[in-house]
């Protein structure tokens, strides 16, 4: 009998953390240095150091994802996609 592989693909959110450090005078300078960068459109913050929190992670439905698929079966040589619980 022949042997046939597939992979299932499933949409999450998951929060990602970034550790850094702002230099400042006091505390409530450090504050609202950060909060500048926070609100500011570039969102850049001083540090690359992310880190995945996994247990954050939660299974999106197709309702809130826009009515769009979260989950796609592929059949695993061509890539090619075979089935999505996008609601019709």
């Amino acid at each position: 009998m022949k042997e046939f592989d597939f992979y299932l693909d499933h949409k999450h959110t998951i929060w990602y953390r970034n550790k850094f450090t702002i230099e400042a005078e006091t505390l409530e300078e450090a504050k609202a240095k950060v909060l500048q960068i926070c609100d500011s459109d570039t969102d850049e913050l001083p540090s690359e150091d992310w880190d995945l929190l996994h247990d954050t992670a939660e299974y999106l439905t197709p309702d809130e994802n826009g009515g769009e698929a979260t989950q796609e079966l592929y059949e695993n040589n061509s890539g090619d996609i075979i089935w999505t619980n996008k609601k019709q």
